[in-house]
């Protein structure tokens, strides 16, 4: 399993890869977590951060959407995808009884199930993208 509380508390950075200890993103934080479960997940694609960068919050939305398909089985490999008040997207996924999310404004943080505000659950599809 991997040792995700090593990075809570890093900020948000587009791109970063968690491991690092400096800061994370999202997309390679769930990317990796998914793989440490032995599941599957889409190959990380540069378009998506050049997304979030633009701040195209709801073509990347869109995007993972279209990847994903709806869950009401809160297990390994359930992502939560969110937003908040500026519409800013994020993924969490589920490990450990709760949600490993990367906020924007505050950075990676993980929160139980039952402190989730309007679950919006997936499960990535094994599709070719």
């Amino acid at each position: 399993m991997i040792d995700y509380y090593k990075w809570i508390g890093l900020p948000h950075e587009i791109g970063a890869d968690p491991d690092d200890g400096v800061a994370a993103d999202c997309l390679v934080m769930t990317s990796k977590v998914l793989k440490s479960q032995n599941l599957f997940c889409p190959p990380l694609n540069p378009d998506w951060f050049e997304m979030a960068r633009q701040e195209r919050w709801d073509s990347l939305y869109r995007e993972w959407g279209r990847l994903m398909e709806k869950t009401d089985d809160i297990s390994n490999g359930c992502v939560y995808m969110h937003s908040d008040k500026e519409q800013l997207f994020g993924l969490g996924v589920f490990i450990d009884g709760g949600f490993l999310i990367v906020r924007h404004t505050k950075g990676v943080a993980w929160i139980p199930v039952s402190l989730i505000q309007k679950p919006n659950y997936w499960r990535v599809r094994n599709v070719a993208c």
